[in-house]
């Protein structure tokens, strides 16, 4: 694989999402995301919390997205810390129908991109994406998230 992705997520402080991708050649970080999600972007529970599930599935959505170009027509390991994330990315779905979905999302961004994807579990402990879930650094994302937003929709299952 040319790059490694971490993604994690937080149920703390609304949810934030986290990132990092690491080309392999010489280990360096090559770009990292950490910010608030949307409300409306993921299903909430009664209480009005968010599933840490989805929250975990949907930021390697959105990874996908935001290192789209750099791993264009390549190939990359994807990290995470969530056992029930990663299952729903491997097998593409889950019984969860907002997870569902962004299994489904994932994986058209994967081939929209041309990028094979190794997925693989990573303790927490380990996972250099864990302080960008919990420290937010990039403000916006608007574009990445409508795009996220309009590929579930658009999904019929």
């Amino acid at each position: 694989a040319k790059y490694i992705i971490y993604t994690d997520a937080s149920s703390v402080k609304g949810g934030p999402i986290g990132g990092c991708l690491i080309a392999v050649s010489n280990g360096a970080q090559v770009r990292k995301f950490g910010t608030g999600v949307p409300r409306d972007l993921i299903q909430q529970n009664a209480d009005g919390g968010v599933h840490i599930n989805s929250l975990e599935t949907l930021a390697a959505v959105f990874a996908m997205v935001e290192f789209r170009k750099e791993i264009e027509n390549s190939s990359a390991v994807l990290f995470n810390d969530d056992n029930t994330a990663l299952i729903s990315l491997l097998k593409g779905c889950s019984k969860n129908p907002d997870s569902n979905k962004l299994a489904w999302a994932f994986w058209k961004f994967a081939g929209e991109a041309n990028c094979t994807i190794w997925i693989e579990r990573v303790n927490s402990a380990d996972n250099p994406a864990d302080i960008l879930s919990r420290e937010v650094t990039t403000i916006g994302h608007s574009e990445i998230f409508q795009q996220i937003r309009e590929t579930k929709r658009a999904i019929m299952l």
